[in-house]
């Protein structure tokens, strides 16, 4: 902890959720201050409770709605660094546009606004995702890389008639066009901070969500890697995987950190992918770390990866300071937490 934070004030939205708890929790260790924005006094009596060490660097706002006109003018008051990682996730929207692709672009446009107002802020930092620079309709294989420079090209337009069935292209879309719009607004807005944007593929790791009480409060990457791989007759097929590389959360937290304390990053999309994933790999790491458990996972000696495309990660590495976790460690500590909670 550096003496010298503690009167720096970091905002931090999504603070609730699995990465947003994590980006939080770093900014706390380092010695920041944070305010979190936040919907209710219940969840913040909940982060209090279990973060007791904290609760002299820790205050909270209450956003009603992220997407409002002027929602956050009074949580930049006084903040010197803005972490936003509050996204509406959910991959079955009625209404395309109003539950997730109008949310996603008003919260962070919303954001930016209150920012460009608050003079004493110097840096922001918007979480993306993979998701953001991938084209679903001309996937990746072998021999490509994803870099900085790629996107998801769907348009608003395009994913607004999106069928029901297709409500991961449509959150995929949503967190694209959301960030295109942060960096429009930094190209006409100018304003007086700078903007990064950090990706993470899937997300595993300890899960530090103050709502974490038992099984039944599994959501995000977390709750999705336990259905995927426990108490399943069969793993899925490959045709119907979600994602082929991970990273630590708390990778993703010191990432979002460097992104706004380290100058070089000012202006950069970074993609963060620790290495390649498959469910056969978790539940055989999974089932050797919690072996009274080994029989809630399918047998597996794990998997050969077939081929795939290749991320260009190691800026964040290089610029950040650190190196990313193992799936070895990232699934360890999943799995000892996951069974160390009771089941409701």
């Amino acid at each position: 902890m550096s003496p010298s934070n503690a009167n720096t004030l970091v905002l931090v939205t999504g603070a609730t959720g699995y990465v947003g708890s994590e980006i939080a929790l770093e900014f706390l260790r380092q010695g920041f201050a944070v305010r979190q924005a936040i919907r209710s006094q219940s969840q913040a009596d909940a982060w209090n409770d279990k973060f007791p060490q904290y609760k002299d660097r820790t205050s909270f706002v209450f956003i009603s709605s992220l997407e409002a006109t002027g929602a956050f003018d009074e949580a930049v008051k006084g903040v010197t660094y803005v972490a936003h990682a509050a996204s509406p996730a959910t991959f079955t929207p009625e209404d395309n546009k109003r539950d997730i692709l109008d949310p996603a672009i008003r919260g962070t446009l919303s954001i930016l606004e209150s920012a460009k107002k608050e003079r004493s802020i110097k840096a922001v930092v918007i979480t993306s995702s993979v998701v953001s620079y991938l084209d679903f309709n001309n996937l990746p294989g072998p021999g490509d890389t994803l870099t900085s420079a790629s996107w998801n090209p769907m348009t608003y337009d395009e994913a607004a008639v999106l069928p029901k069935e297709k409500g991961a292209v449509v959150y995929s879309a949503s967190k694209a066009v959301a960030e295109k719009s942060a960096w429009k607004f930094m190209e006409t807005e100018k304003p007086n901070f700078t903007l990064t944007t950090v990706a993470p593929t899937w997300v595993l790791g300890h899960n530090n969500e103050p709502s974490l009480k038992s099984w039944k409060d599994l959501r995000s990457t977390y709750g999705m890697t336990t259905r995927a791989i426990v108490d399943v007759a069969e793993f899925p097929p490959a045709s119907a995987r979600v994602t082929s590389h991970y990273v630590n959360v708390r990778d993703v937290a010191k990432a979002h950190v460097g992104a706004v304390t380290n100058p070089v990053a000012a202006g950069k999309r970074y993609l963060l992918v620790a290495g390649r994933y498959s469910p056969e790999e978790a539940a055989r790491i999974a089932a050797k770390a919690v072996p009274e458990q080994a029989h809630r996972f399918p047998h597996t000696n794990g998997s050969e990866h077939a081929p795939t495309f290749e991320v260009e990660s190691t800026p964040a590495e290089r610029d950040f300071g650190f190196k990313y976790i193992s799936l070895d460690e990232s699934v360890t500590e999943y799995a000892k937490q996951l069974f160390s909670l009771p089941v409701t």
